[in-house]
This record gives structure tokens, sequence and C-alpha cells, in this order.
């Protein structure tokens, strides 16, 4: 075994897609266990661009970030290849592979498009030169590299989206649905891929911030029907036994929802996007099933408290059928922990008593001013 595995390494390239913060954790627990437990090196290639930026912090969604800074991991800066170094690796790739000698043009788009990303600009002239057929219709945008859109930027082309002035230029465009508005300045199923957003998230936010930029109901009312259909596409394909497709329907649903309804738009205004309300809900039952999982394990077997096996079940089940004994058990530590949940009274309670505090501090100040100010009435005393 110790052969086989002699000047071996991983290479991990690719991730799967990471569609909410439960996924993230997930992908994080591998990485941990795997890192921790390895004898084979592993190389983790991180390239995302954002906006033409690169976000080293951005691995910490994917590492922990106690593992990350620990002296397990090296992290390796690669800084992007110059246009000489990248015009002599691909000459030699062309002279070997028997394509001939690249132009000079070729090898200043190669670097443009790939922003010296020498791994791009190698699949790009691959692509480029696959075949004889495909080399006379790839144009410079067909190699172009890809980069990612900020949330909020991808948000704001899907809310407001834009189009083209009809004119004769692009009367060809739009002659298959004529509706009297000109084509879209962007492909919204790729600006929904380049934001990273899961199609979930995106049907959330886009449903929660589209009536500040509507002025007729009927027009509201239809774009929430296609946010109603890209929404139970998504349910489906994570309920299970729907493919990939399903999830592609329900982002070409909702990322052209508002486009397609809004024929009457707002007037242009500044407004603020934020996180729907329904995200903190969604956070905090979150958060209580983490701190169900910690209670869980530490009165489990392994913290020798109770004979009771960690890994029961979901959380439903064991705050269903095993708390209810647990808190007659261990009283001290269930109702501690069960104190620290979010709940409609625990969390209702404490903004009441964060009011109460607030009026009784500003009354108190109000009648130190009075006082300071000798303004009051002899009557009163």
């Amino acid at each position: 075994k110790g052969e086989q595995i002699h000047g071996s390494i991983i290479l991990i390239e690719e991730i799967p897609n990471l569609y909410n913060a439960q996924a993230e954790q997930s992908f994080r627990n591998v990485m941990e266990r795997h890192i921790q437990r390895t004898i084979v090196p592993t190389i983790f290639i991180y390239s995302d661009v954002y906006e033409g930026k690169h976000k080293p912090e951005e691995l910490q969604r994917l590492i922990p970030s106690t593992i990350l800074h620990s002296n397990l991991v090296q992290i390796l800066t690669i800084q992007p290849a110059t246009k000489a170094k990248m015009k002599k690796c691909l000459q030699s790739i062309a002279k070997m592979e028997g394509i001939g000698s690249l132009t000079s043009d070729f090898c200043e788009e190669m670097h443009l498009s790939s922003g010296g990303d020498m791994r791009h600009a190698v699949l790009a002239m691959q692509f480029r030169f696959s075949s004889s057929s495909t080399r006379q219709h790839v144009g410079k945008e067909s190699t172009k590299r890809d980069t990612k859109l900020s949330m909020f930027h991808a948000l704001g082309k899907l809310i407001h989206a834009k189009r083209k002035p009809l004119c004769q230029d692009t009367v060809e465009e739009t002659k298959m649905w004529d509706d009297g508005r000109g084509p879209l300045e962007f492909d919204p199923e790729d600006i929904l891929s380049r934001s990273g957003m899961a199609v979930g998230s995106a049907v959330s936010f886009l449903s929660y911030h589209c009536p500040h930029y509507f002025t007729d109901i009927t027009e509201m009312s239809r774009a929430f029907d296609r946010f109603s259909e890209a929404g139970m596409f998504v349910n489906r394909f994570y309920q299970g036994g729907a493919g990939q497709s399903t999830l592609e329907y329900a982002s070409s649903i909702a990322s052209r929802a508002i486009a397609d309804s809004n024929r009457t738009p707002a007037p242009p205004a500044f407004r603020q996007l934020s996180a729907p309300e329904v995200f903190g809900v969604m956070k905090k039952s979150n958060e209580n099933e983490v701190k169900m999982d910690q209670l869980r394990k530490r009165l489990s077997l392994g913290g020798g408290k109770i004979a009771l096996d960690s890994n029961i079940g979901s959380a439903h089940r064991f705050v269903t059928e095993s708390l209810p004994y647990m808190r007659c058990i261990l009283p001290k530590e269930v109702n501690y922990a069960l104190s620290n949940l979010h709940s409609y009274a625990n969390d209702s309670g404490n903004n009441n008593a964060t009011e109460a505090t607030c009026q009784e501090e500003a009354l108190a100040r109000e009648n130190e001013v009075l006082l300071e100010d000798d303004i009051v009435d002899d009557d009163d005393w």
C-alpha cells in the first residue's frame, strides 16, 4: 500500500455546487477530515474570479480557517503569466501538436482573454484548433474567460432588465417574439450562473425586491406566477427524483421573470438591496439545529453523560422523541441549552426587555436634564 501511494498526489480542480450554508459546512467537514488524515499530498486549485478580482479569503468557505492557516496547509499564490511566458508556452504546444507557428495577434488575444491564466489559455487554444470546421466560426468572445459577478451586481441586472434600443440592427433579434421592446442587453441565465447564487436564493431575493420596480399590479402578479413556477422546480429538484434539467428550467424562469413581465417599470431611482427577512428566520432555524446537534453530542456516550447514540437521527426526531426524557434526567444542562435557542418567546422577550431598558434610560436622562435646568413648577414640591 505504501508503494502504491509513493509519488502520488491528489489534484482537486473542481468542486460540487455548494448551494446553501449546509452544503458549504458539509464540504468544509469533508476537507477538514481529509487534510487531517491523508498521507497523500493534495493540491487544491482555486481560481475563482469575482468581477476581475481574486478573493483569497473565499478559501475559508471551503476549508476551515483553523486548518487553512495551520502547518498542515501551505498556500501558494500564483501570479498571472506574463505575455512573453504565455507566448513561449503556447508556441511550444502548437509545435508539438503540429499546428504550426502562432501569430503574435493570436498570442495577444489569448493573454488578454485569459487574464494571464495559463490553464485557461491552453484550453481556449485547444478549443480554437479542435477542428477545421469550428476554426472559422470561433470569435474572440468564445475564448474570453468568464468572471463571476458579485451577488448584488447580478441581482441589479436581473431586476432592472435593461434592453437595447429597438432599431433596425435589433429587429432580426426580436422578430421571433416581437412585443414592441428591444432585446435584453445580457443573457439572464448567464448572469445568474456567474453570480454563484443558488437558484432558490435568487428566487427569494428577486421576489422580495421586485415590487418596488413595478407600476402595474397585473404585471407584478405575472412575475410572481413565474417565481412560483421556478420555486416549484427548485423544490422538485432537491426533493429528489428530478434531473439537473429541472434546476436549469428554474434558473431560466426565475432570471427572466421580471424582464418578461415588467413592461411599465418604475422610474429609475436608488433602491438599496438587502437580504429577505425570511433569510433571518432560516438562519435562526439552522442555528437551532446546530445547537441541538451540539447538545446531542455533548450528552451522548462520547461525553460520558448518558447512554445515547449521537447519531440518533434527524434534529426533529431528537427533539420530539429524546429531548423530553433527557430534560427529566439532566434538567440543568438541557434547560440551559433550551434557553439559548431562538424562539418567538425568547426573541420577543429579549426585544421587549431591551426596549424597556432603553425607555428607562431615556426617562432617567430626561429627569437629570430637568433637575439640572431647574425646570420644575413650585406647585410640584
